[in-house]
């Protein structure tokens, strides 16, 4: 029984080990072209962040709308309602007519 509560304490402890944001990746183990663009990449990545200012902060995200646009029920007798300031009417059923006769 201890050990179970040993075990679960290191884990609780080491869950919060993870690095934060977005992860880099390795540069490639073969080919001198991929290795080069990998260069050229980090070198372009690193020109771009000494280049900004580090004290401008990053742009919010659009705001989300106000209020949610209205959730109403279907009508329960069939009838026509409100909806977004348009009346809606309920699908009606089709009229089946029958078929044409043939001429004999």
């Amino acid at each position: 029984m201890t050990r179970i509560a040993v075990v679960v304490v290191i884990l609780a402890l080491v869950a919060g080990c993870a690095k934060v944001g977005t992860l880099d990746r390795p540069a490639p183990l073969f080919g001198e072209k991929a290795k080069a663009e990998y260069r050229a990449k980090k070198q372009a990545e690193a020109a771009a962040k000494a280049t900004k200012p580090s004290n401008e902060p990053e742009p919010l995200p659009e705001p989300l709308p106000a209020e949610p646009p209205p959730v109403t029920n279907p009508p329960v007798s069939g009838g026509s309602e409100k909806v977004n300031g348009q009346t809606v009417s309920p699908p009606s059923a089709p009229v089946l007519e029958p078929p044409p006769a043939e001429p004999q």
